[in-house]
């Protein structure tokens, strides 16, 4: 391997990196998910931005999901506005290997006090 020391990847985000492919068509996604495999056997954990679709599922082929360990969905709390701070719903969508009271759905939100800042 050509840099042993990098250990992750963050793709930010998948429409913007897969352009002038089919989202809907599993096969135009193919070599992208060999590229992700390869990068796994080297090593590499890859965290992969994805923005949902209109009905609040994930755009695209569900094939996306077959060789991937976790998918977590963030949304907003019912009633959110942005002047309250950030404040997320945190759902695993898929999770292998996370198990029992750490794969249940929970919030944060971002809390500033004083000059901290904290989730």
């Amino acid at each position: 391997m050509e840099h042993p020391e990098y250990k992750v990847m963050i793709l930010d985000n998948l429409a913007s990196l897969t352009f002038g492919i089919d989202e809907n068509i599993k096969e135009d996604y193919d070599p992208i998910n060999q590229w992700l495999i390869s990068l796994r056997f080297r090593g590499i954990s890859v965290i992969m931005v994805h923005h949902a679709g209109k009905g609040g599922e994930q755009r695209g082929s569900s094939a996306r999901e077959d060789n991937i360990d976790i998918s977590i969905e963030l949304s907003h709390p019912v009633n959110y506005k942005p002047e309250d701070s950030a404040a997320f719903n945190i759902e695993f969508k898929k999770a292998r290997g996370v198990y029992g009271q750490g794969a249940e759905k929970f919030n944060i939100r971002l809390i500033s006090e004083g000059d901290m800042i904290r989730w």
